[in-house]
């Protein structure tokens, strides 16, 4: 009788870890899904209160002329200002919004270390996850480039 009891106490403990453990893991991969973006103006706003960097995923476009990929070095670089196929709103923020200087900002600075997207282009909206410094740096670890919503054929 004993023997039973204990057989099915461990059964039970058993089962609650299995679920617990999938619960656990369907709560991370949904955060994961659901995390969302935030405009360069947005982000730039969070990270001007911070003493650290920030986590951001910040969506914009690739600012024309600021594109440079040091192959030796494996670093890109440009300069992600809002995407003015976004929010208008957020458009006009982001052109009046203090820089580091007190100077109205340019967009946000961002440096990733590998090889750039092979669709990266100037002026290809993308989206940068990374790390925010106060003074305006993004320290990318992902650069997605956004395919546009319709294809329009050539005239």
């Amino acid at each position: 009788m004993a023997r039973q009891a204990t057989s099915r106490w461990r059964l039970w403990v058993g089962a609650l870890l299995v679920v617990g453990a999938t619960a656990y893991l369907m709560g991370t991969a949904f955060h994961g899904a659901t995390t969302y973006y935030l405009s360069a103006d947005e982000a730039l706003a969070r990270a001007a209160g911070q003493r650290e960097s920030l986590a951001v995923r910040v969506r914009g476009r690739v600012t024309p002329g600021t594109l440079q990929f040091d192959a030796v070095q494996s670093t890109l670089r440009f300069v992600l200002g809002p995407d003015e196929t976004g929010a208008p709103e957020a458009s006009a923020r982001a052109a009046v919004a203090p820089g580091p200087s007190g100077a109205p900002a340019r967009g946000i600075d961002v440096v990733y270390r590998g090889a750039p997207p092979d669709n990266l282009q100037e002026g290809s909206p993308v989206i940068v996850e990374g790390r925010l410094r106060a003074e305006g740096r993004l320290e990318a670890t992902q650069v997605l480039v956004q395919c546009p919503s319709r294809y329009e054929a050539d005239r």
